[in-house]
């Protein structure tokens, strides 16, 4: 796994660190997989949502 500052920096790059903390928070209430269907996030990061998240 990416260490996390590694991770924030790269998202920062990208431009989806807000979409990524948003999709996170999301997931939390809806499942990874409803959450990645509102919110576009690069696959490297999609697939971070899906690890941390409980499915719903």
């Amino acid at each position: 796994p990416m260490p996390l500052p590694d991770l924030t920096a790269r998202a920062r790059a990208e431009g989806v660190w807000d979409a990524f903390l948003h999709a996170m928070a999301q997931a939390q209430y809806v499942g990874a997989e409803r959450a990645l269907a509102r919110i576009a996030l690069p696959g490297w990061l999609a697939q971070i949502v899906r690890d941390q998240a409980p499915d719903a």
